[in-house]
């Protein structure tokens, strides 16, 4: 999982705890960080840094607010010119 400073490393689908000591000496392994909450993969936990996702010009996620439309489907080429022009004119 990349974050802005590192790059952090979830384990998911284990049966049971996972011995930390067999990955710290690993080689580029800063620490070790025992997530047991069942949603490891957004916990904050494990990834403290907002997320931040660049399209392009534009910047989602971190400080700055960004409003996303559309529909959550596409049915046809009409559909989603006729979308991207409404976005555009707001």
């Amino acid at each position: 999982m990349p974050g802005a400073t590192r790059t952090a490393i979830g384990i998911t689908g284990n049966q049971g705890p996972i011995d930390g000591r067999r990955f710290e000496n690993l080689p580029g392994v800063v620490e070790v960080i025992r997530v047991t909450k069942p949603y490891k993969l957004i916990t904050l936990d494990l990834r403290p840094d907002k997320t931040v996702v660049r399209i392009g010009d534009a910047t989602i996620g971190g400080s700055e607010l960004a409003i996303i439309a559309g529909p959550c489907a596409i049915e046809n080429r009409q559909q989603a010119v006729a979308v991207a022009e409404s976005v555009q004119r707001s």
